[in-house]
This record gives C-alpha cells, sequence and structure tokens, in this order.
C-alpha cells in the first residue's frame, strides 16, 4: 500500500484504542507462555465474555507503511459484538473514514475470503466538549474520566443485514468534529472474530489513494445540517422529553438480551443467534433515533406552537370582547 504526501498530509494519526489488550496476545505474556495466542480464537475461555482487544495497536498503522498480515498477525480483533474505540487525541474535523477488514489478501494473497463482518460506524456526540474518555472494567464501557458527564454515541452508518470485508471507504458529506470514533462489530459471517487490519481518518477524502486491492465498499455519508428555528416557542405546552418511548422498548429488549447472553454462557449456538438478534434491534434503535428526535423537534414543537397562538389568540378574543363590553354598556 502507497501514500502520496497529499494523503499523508490530510491523514489523521496518533490515534490509540480505549478497550484494553487482550492478556493472551500481549508481550506481558512471556511470563506464562502457556497463555500466549496467536489469533482471538473461539477457542479461548474468555471468547465471547470480553470486552478486551487482540493487539489494539496492530491496526493503526503510519504513513508509507506497507500492509502486512495473514490469518495469525497484522491485524486487531474482537468477538462480535464488540467495539474497538478510536481516540484521536483531541477534537478533530473528519471527512473521511477508511478501514480495511481481514479478507485473507495479506502477504501477497490475491483471492478473497467469504468470512465478513456486521458492524456500525459511531462518533461521540460531545456537544463542542472535550471529553476524555477512559476504559471502565466494570462497566466495559468507555466513560468519561470526570465520572460527571454523559457520553452520547451517534450512528453514522449500519450495515444493517449485509457484512463485508475488504476495504471500507467513507466520504462524510459535511465534515463532523469529533475526538472519538468508533467501530461496533455486531455480528460475524463465520462466527468467528471481527479482524481490523488498518484503520485510518482523514480531514478530507483522498484522491489518490493506491489501496492493495480495489475497495469492496464505498459510500457517501450524508450529514444532514442542523435546523434553525425561524422563531422561539412561547410557553411551551407539549414535554418533548416524554415521547421516546419505541426506543425505550427496543433498549430494554437488548438489557434482557444481554442478560440471557450472561446467564447462558455454555450455549453456544443459541448464542450466536441471539447475539444476531441483539445487533438487529440495536441497529433499528439506532435507526429509530433520528425519526423519533424529528417527531419530537418537529411535530411535538410545532403542536406547541399552535397550542402558544391558540392561547394568544383566545386571550386577546377575551380582552376584545371585555372591551366591547365596557364600550357598549359605557355608552348607553
Amino acid at each position: 500500500m502507497k501514500k502520496t504526501e497529499l494523503d499523508t498530509a490530510n491523514l489523521i494519526y496518533g490515534a490509540k484504542v480505549l478497550e484494553p489488550a487482550c492478556e493472551y496476545s500481549a508481550l506481558a505474556s512471556e511470563k506464562d507462555s502457556t497463555k500466549m495466542r496467536v489469533a482471538c480464537s473461539p477457542l479461548c475461555q474468555e471468547y465471547g465474555k470480553c470486552n478486551h482487544v487482540f493487539c489494539p495497536s496492530a491496526c493503526i498503522g503510519k504513513p508509507g507503511e506497507t500492509l502486512r498480515y495473514s490469518e495469525f498477525s497484522g491485524y486487531s480483533a474482537v468477538s462480535p459484538p464488540n467495539c474497538i474505540t478510536f481516540d484521536l487525541g483531541a477534537r478533530k474535523s473528519i471527512g473521511a473514514i477508511h478501514f480495511l477488514l481481514w479478507d485473507n489478501r495479506g502477504n501477497g494473497k490475491t483471492e478473497i475470503c467469504s468470512q465478513a463482518c456486521h458492524y456500525r460506524i459511531l462518533i461521540c456526540d460531545d456537544s463542542g466538549k472535550d471529553l476524555e474518555l477512559k476504559y471502565d472494567a466494570a462497566s466495559g464501557e468507555c466513560m468519561p474520566s470526570d465520572g460527571k458527564s454523559g457520553v452520547r454515541w451517534k450512528v453514522i452508518y449500519d450495515t444493517l443485514r449485509n457484512s463485508y470485508n475488504g476495504w471500507q471507504l467513507f466520504r462524510l458529506s459535511k465534515n463532523l468534529t469529533t475526538r472519538y470514533i468508533r467501530i461496533h462489530f455486531l455480528a460475524s459471517s463465520k462466527g468467528v472474530s471481527c479482524k481490523l487490519v488498518r484503520f485510518e481518518a482523514y480531514a478530507r477524502f483522498p484522491s489518490n489513494y493506491e489501496h492493495n486491492f480495489i475497495p469492496t465498499f464505498i459510500k457517501e455519508i450524508d450529514i444532514p445540517q442542523p435546523r434553525k428555528r425561524r422563531w422561539p416557542i412561547i410557553g411551551s405546552i407539549v414535554d418533548s422529553n416524554r415521547h421516546y418511548v419505541i426506543t425505550s422498548f427496543t433498549r430494554e429488549l437488548v438489557s434482557q438480551l444481554d442478560q440471557f447472553i450472561k446467564r447462558n454462557p455454555d450455549k453456544t449456538e443459541l448464542l450466536s443467534q441471539v447475539s444476531l438478534l441483539r445487533g438487529d434491534i440495536v441497529s433499528v434503535t439506532g435507526d429509530l433515533e433520528p425519526y423519533e428526535k424529528r417527531i419530537n423537534d418537529h411535530i411535538f414543537t410545532k403542536a406547541s406552537r399552535l397550542f402558544t397562538i391558540g392561547n394568544i389568540v383566545s386571550a386577546c378574543a377575551l380582552v376584545l370582547s371585555f372591551a366591547l363590553f365596557l364600550y357598549d354598556l359605557l355608552s348607553r
């Protein structure tokens, strides 16, 4: 893989993975050589139950570096459903995201494999604040270091029921500013780990990037423009925060499925189907959120405005009627 000066100028490098490294893939395992692993495998006792990343630094390359990967090395991996969260070090303007999913075409191989992954791409919606996240072992999530601020993740793309491997190229219709980018691996078509060979974020879509093979998936992500309110709401009657009932239901389903997975770690075949179902529900939840927000922002907001206008008109009519009554009374 080659890069020109133009590409490396746009490349945002220096990222790091927030999730902890798998102890079996770390050099720390030299103390006990029996723990060493050459790949994230279903044979591992922790497979499917941990949030650790196998070789987290492997997917973060350097400009001009040649790609070398095989069945056993040159990639980061997780057992789905799991996430790999990238910290860019500071809030950066993102115009493109490239990443390579393992396709068996490293080290001179040319035949693509059938193993593919279902995934989602998320960014941290920090509302303009430079949050510092760290991995919390108790919750298995990336939490703010101050322990106070909340974290909201915004889905910008979801493969839904489709699965892919090879190079995935995404161009954003409008640059987004964020510090954290997350790839949420929902499932693997072969029931094995999801392998990420390379992750790259760019300030703008590189025009002369030479990949080792033709990308298998290219997509422009539509980033909606923020809507401006024409006039303020006076005395809002409708509380829009009460209408997130559909996603509350799907989130509860995900919570119940998570509990089921924890209670039944030995039912491998069933857990595979449950994980796929969980991934679909999570995906649907992500699809519903923008529609519910639109309902809240537009339907209920407009209804609130209409109620407010109606109240003003009723008050004006009452004042006018009272004025006419006084005028008629005094003119007699």
